[in-house]
């Protein structure tokens, strides 16, 4: 299947919509999309399995970027290549695919130690040179981060065939919200998670860097209970130029139901859209359930709703739970 570039976009915009929705809400909605628009239907519905596949691991490379490619390069496969080196490491399985790349467990055998990274590999077709810069940035910007809440960036460099790799810190978890409710972990465990978040995020904001998009399937939450935030891919550097090359492309990389007004609006990205989207989560950890009513609206919806949305207090969503 061959969409456009316009195809395309819309079916990044509405990945970030359905993403956090649960699977029958997300399946009622692709039904009533394909009615109108079946060919969007089924790349989104393609989309939305590969991100199930790649779950609980680092997030796959960011699928909101494939709507700034042509067509043709947006649906070349790469292969599996488990099994095969990349450097100093041997890839054991695929783990994520996204729009941009793919994530692989590896490790890195040598004489009295064994390394297992996850490697993010930049897929075949997308290596122009507004990709490639943009996979290079986040190099750059991951190198900045050394924080025990942050998954590390162990190395990087570039593939045989000339592919740019990343090589990050294997985070084994599951998402923040799932684990918590399946531990049933107590008030003050969730609030000690909340405040080791926080740590995380300010720690790259002090080093001025914005995540733009946290949400709970952007940490995970270890065995030992330690959260890790991943995907730092489509931060901005406050103090960095934007390059219309990169941001003209008209996708606005945001998840409805975190996202900060100023996001939602297109205005301009802070500290401050981190934080917003920090409270959403807490309420989440505290409520069980989102403060927004988003979820299975389009972001034309969500805009048109934004100056009389009005929120529910945690206590009273809690009793009404």
């Amino acid at each position: 299947m061959s969409l456009d570039a316009e195809q395309l976009r819309r079916v990044s915009a509405l990945f970030d919509e359905l993403e956090e929705l649960a699977p029958a809400q997300q399946q009622l909605r692709l039904a009533n999309l394909s009615a109108r628009e079946p060919e969007v239907a089924a790349e989104l519905a393609r989309w939305l399995d590969q991100n199930r596949q790649s779950h609980g691991v680092l997030d796959a490379l960011s699928y909101r970027f494939a709507a700034s490619v042509q067509p043709a390069a947006a649906t070349m496969e790469l292969g599996d290549r488990s099994g095969q080196r990349i450097g100093a490491y041997e890839l054991l399985r695929r783990v994520g695919r996204g729009g941009m790349g793919e994530v692989y467990e590896a490790r890195r055998p040598g004489a009295d130690f064994e390394q297992r990274v996850a490697i993010k590999l930049l897929r075949l077709g997308l290596d122009s040179e507004d990709i490639v810069r943009r996979f290079l940035r986040e190099r750059r910007i991951l190198a900045q981060l050394d924080h025990p809440g942050i998954a590390r960036l162990i190395d990087g460099g570039l593939s045989d065939d000339g592919l740019p790799y990343l090589v990050m810190e294997f985070v084994d978890g599951s998402a923040l919200i799932e684990a918590v409710e399946a531990h049933a972990l107590d008030l003050r465990t969730r609030l000690q998670l909340f405040l080791q978040i926080c740590d995380a995020v300010a720690y790259a904001h002090r080093r001025l860097i914005v995540h733009r998009d946290l949400k709970p399937s952007n940490v995970l939450l270890t065995a030992d209970n330690q959260p890790k935030l991943l995907d730092f891919g489509i931060a901005k550097l406050l103090d960095e130029v934007d390059d219309e090359r990169l941001t003209g492309t008209g996708v606005r990389v945001l998840t409805p139901s975190y996202a900060a007004p100023e996001q939602i609006l297109g205005q301009p990205i802070s500290t401050a859209t981190d934080v917003y989207a920090l409270g959403v989560i807490l309420y989440e950890l505290l409520a069980g359930v989102s403060p927004h009513q988003r979820r299975g609206k389009d972001l034309d919806h969500v805009e048109r709703e934004l100056e009389q949305e009005s929120l529910i207090r945690p206590s009273a969503a809690v009793l009404k739970g």
